[in-house]
C-alpha cells in the first residue's frame, strides 16, 4: 500500500497539464489517470521483478526511488501537488456546499456518504473469495514465496493481468488486507465528478446502493477500477477534446486492456467513436497531425504499450496465446482442456435469463450481484425520453451506453460486475429524464427502486463488515466458515517431506509453495500410470473428494470432516475429504 501511494504522488507528478492546459477537465483526468498509473507502474516493477527471480525485492524501495528522482528533477513537482490538493479542496467545497442547501438533499446527502464509509470499511478485510484466491492474489504470493517466475500448469495463470501483479507490493508490505480497497480507491472521486453532472441526488444514491459493489469492493478482482476509469476520462473527453484529455484517454484504454483482456468488449464502441471523431475532423479539412503525434510520441503512450506488450508476452510465455482465454481455438487448438475451459469462462452464468439477471436476482444467491431494479429503471426511462426527442444530435453517449451493453451481453460472462463502465454512463446521462421523474407516479417508482436497493446493499455491508471484525479477533475460524479452499488447505501436513496435491480448486494463496497444480497431475495421469506420476511429482499427501480412487499401494487413505468454506452464507456446509499420506518406509 505504501509503494502505490508513493508511485500515486509520482504520477501526479509526472502527468501534470501544462499552464494552459489546466481546467476543472484536465484535473479530473489527472488525478482519475494517476489512479490507474500508480497500480499499472506497480504491476510493471513486479512483472519485471518476478521474469527476474527478484521478487522479495522490495518494491518499495523502487518505488520510493522513482518518487525521490521525480521530485528532484520536477521543479514543479510541489507546485503539482498543491494544486492539485487546492483542486480537490474546492471540488469538495462545492460539494458539501451543494448538498447541504436545503433540508430533503441534506438527508439523502448523508445516505450516500454513509454508504461511502461503509463500502470502504467492508472492503479492508482479508481475501476470501476463490477467483482472488486462485490467481489473481494467489499467483502474485507464490511467485513471492517461490522468489520468482514459475509455470504450474494452472488454467488460471494465464488470467493475471497488470493489475494482479501489482498484488506482490502489498503482499512484501504484509498489506493484503488492503488489496480489497484498492479496486473502489476512485470511488469517491467518482461520486464528486457524478454529482457535478447529475442534479438530483436520487440518481447518485441510486449508484452508490447498487448491490454489486459489494462484489467490487470485497472480492479483490480489478474489475471496477480500471474501466470506471477509463469511462470517466471519455466523458472528460466528449467534453473538452483536448490533446491531453485524449493523452489519457488512449493511456486508459490500453491500460484497460493490460488488466482483462475482455475490456476490449467495452473499449471498442469508444474507439469507434474516436475514430470517428478524426475522419470528421479530416473531412473538414482541420488539421489533425499534430494532435495525432502529440498522442503517440508521448512517452505515457509508448510506456503503457511497452506494459501491453509485456503482459502479452508474459501470456505467451505460460500459454503459448497472448489473447489468452480468446483464441484458443487457434492457438490452443490441439489442447482440449484449455479450450473446454475457455468455453467456460466465457459461457459463465450465461444461462436462462442472464440478461435480466445483470439488473435484477433472479434467486436469493444472486441478490448481492446485480446492478439493481433503479439503474433498470432509470435506463429504460432515458430510453423513453429519446424516444420523445426526435433529436438525434448529441446522442454519442447514449449510443455508446446501448452499444456496450449489447456487447457485453453477446460476448461476455453473464455477471453484473462486468457492467461498471455502461452504469458510469447511465448515471451521467441521467438529468435527461428530470422532466419524467417530476410526474409523481415515475418518482415513486424511482425511489421504490432505490429503497430496494439500498436494503439489499445495506445487508450484505454489515454482514462483510461483521465478517472483517470477526477475522480480525480469530482469523482461522473466520477463514475456515468464509473463504473457500482455506479449510482444505489447513488439513496440508506441513512436517511431511515432499509435495501435496489438491484435487479441488486451487488456492495458491492459502498454499506453500510445494503444491502440484491438479491440471499437471491429471495430464499426467491421462498419458501414464497413476504411481509413475505421483512418483514424478513426489507426491506424498492427497487431498480430494471422497470419491476420489487411489490406486497406489503405498498410500494410507482416510475419510476426514471438513466445511466448505464461503461468504455467502447458503452456500456454506459440511462434507466429507479424502486424505491421503503416503506410508513411512
Amino acid at each position: 500500500m505504501i509503494s502505490y501511494i508513493f508511485l500515486f504522488i509520482f504520477s501526479l507528478i509526472s502527468l501534470y497539464p501544462k499552464k494552459s492546459e489546466t481546467n476543472k477537465n484536465s484535473y479530473y483526468s489527472l488525478i482519475f489517470s494517476s489512479i490507474v498509473l500508480s497500480q499499472v507502474i506497480l504491476g510493471f516493477i513486479s512483472l519485471i521483478l518476478i521474469h527476474s527471480n527478484l521478487s522479495k525485492f522490495p518494491v518499495l524501495v523502487i518505488s520510493l526511488l522513482l518518487l525521490t528522482l521525480n521530485i528532484f528533477i520536477n521543479k514543479k513537482a510541489f507546485y503539482a501537488i498543491n494544486e492539485t490538493k487546492d483542486f480537490i479542496d474546492i471540488e469538495i467545497k462545492k460539494f458539501l456546499k451543494k448538498n447541504l442547501l436545503n433540508a430533503s438533499s441534506s438527508k439523502i446527502f448523508r445516505v450516500i456518504i454513509l454508504f461511502l464509509i461503509l463500502l470502504t470499511i467492508s472492503s479492508i478485510g482479508p481475501i476470501n473469495h476463490p477467483d482472488a484466491a486462485d490467481y489473481h492474489v494467489g499467483y502474485p504470493y507464490q511467485y513471492f514465496l517461490r522468489g520468482g517466475f514459475f509455470i504450474d500448469g494452472g488454467l488460471t495463470q494465464g488470467l493475471v493481468g497488470i493489475g494482479d501483479y501489482a498484488n506482490l507490493a502489498f503482499i512484501q508490505e504484509k498489506t493484503i488486507w488492503m488489496i480489497r480497497f484498492i479496486q473502489i480507491i476512485n470511488l469517491p472521486l467518482l461520486l464528486l465528478f457524478l454529482s457535478g453532472k447529475t442534479q438530483n441526488n436520487l440518481f447518485l444514491i441510486a449508484f452508490i446502493s447498487v448491490p454489486t459493489f459489494i462484489q467490487w469492493s470485497t472480492i479483490g478482482k480489478p474489475l471496477f477500477l480500471g474501466e470506471t476509469t477509463f469511462i470517466c476520462l471519455y466523458l472528460l473527453w466528449k467534453e473538452d477534446k483536448s490533446p491531453y484529455n485524449l493523452k489519457l484517454l488512449i493511456f486508459s484504454m490500453i491500460a484497460c486492456i493490460g488488466y482483462k483482456i475482455s475490456s476490449l468488449i467495452i473499449i471498442f464502441p469508444i474507439l469507434i467513436d474516436t475514430v470517428n471523431y478524426f475522419f470528421k475532423k479530416y473531412y473538414l479539412k482541420e488539421n489533425i497531425k499534430n494532435e495525432i503525434k502529440y498522442v503517440i510520441k508521448n512517452k505515457l503512450f509508448l510506456f503503457s504499450l511497452i506494459i501491453l506488450i509485456s503482459i502479452l508476452i508474459n501470456r505467451i510465455i505460460i500459454t503459448g496465446n497472448f489473447a489468452y482465454p480468446l483464441l484458443t481455438n487457434i492457438f490452443n487448438k490441439n489442447n482440449i482442456v484449455i479450450n473446454n475451459f475457455s468455453d467456460l469462462i466465457m459461457n459463465y452464468q450465461r444461462d436462462g435469463l442472464f440478461f435480466l439477471r445483470v439488473f435484477i436476482p433472479t434467486n436469493i444467491s444472486d441478490l448481492g450481484s446485480a446492478l439493481g431494479p433503479s439503474i433498470l429503471f432509470i435506463f429504460i426511462t432515458i430510453w423513453i425520453t429519446k424516444l420523445k426527442n426526435s433529436d438525434k444530435k448529441n446522442n454519442d453517449i447514449f449510443y455508446i451506453t446501448n452499444a456496450q451493453i449489447i456487447l457485453l451481453m453477446f460476448f461476455c460472462q453473464g455477471r453484473a460486475d462486468y457492467y461498471s463502465s455502461p452504469l458510469i454512463l447511465v448515471i451521467y446521462q441521467a438529468n435527461q429524464i428530470g422532466s419524467l421523474i417530476k410526474l409523481s407516479k415515475f418518482r415513486l417508482l424511482l425511489k421504490v427502486t432505490i429503497l430496494i436497493q439500498v436494503i439489499i446493499i445495506s445487508a450484505f455491508i454489515f454482514f462483510s463488515i461483521g465478517l472483517n471484525f470477526l477475522s480480525l479477533v480469530d482469523f482461522q475460524r473466520y477463514m475456515k466458515e468464509s473463504a473457500y479452499g482455506y479449510n482444505i488447505a489447513w488439513q496440508v501436513d506441513k512436517s511431511l517431506y515432499g509435495n501435496f496435491l489438491i484435487e479441488e480448486r486451487n488456492t495458491r494463496l492459502f498454499y506453500p509453495k510445494n503444491y502440484i497444480e491438479r491440471y499437471k497431475m491429471q495430464d499426467c495421469i491421462l498419458k501414464n500410470d497413476q504411481t509413475f506420476c505421483f512418483n514424478k511429482y513426489e507426491i506424498n499427501q492427497i487431498i480430494a473428494n471422497k470419491n476420489y480412487e487411489v490406486y497406489d499401494k503405498s498410500f494410507d487413505c482416510g475419510i476426514i470432516d471438513s466445511i466448505k468454506g464461503s461468504r455467502n452464507l447458503f452456500n456454506r456446509r459440511k462434507y466429507k475429504l479424502k486424505f491421503c499420506s503416503k506410508k513411512k518406509l
